[in-house]
């Protein structure tokens, strides 16, 4: 089994948790969120950004991974 046919693998079994990561993800930003005191409305919009942001871009990534990595075990098997 190659690398990406075992990160495929290890995926397929992961992709389940993701609603539940995404979920922590939330909480724990609402909580670093109201840990910070803002000094202004803009300070809070702006961690609250940096926060959804980060989330977002992590998200994103790991979904962006799966799709190559199951397209990279695919062309290897010859499916389409």
């Amino acid at each position: 089994m190659s690398v990406r046919e075992a990160a495929g693998a290890y995926w397929n079994h992961a992709k389940p948790v993701l609603p539940f990561l995404l979920v922590a993800s939330v909480f724990i930003d609402i909580f670093l969120i109201n840990s910070i005191e803002p000094t202004s409305p803009l300070n809070l919009v702006v961690w609250l950004g940096i926060f959804v942001g980060l989330t977002f871009a992590v998200l994103l990534g790991a979904y962006l991974f799966w799709l190559y990595i199951g397209g990279a075990v695919r062309r290897k098997r010859g499916e389409s």
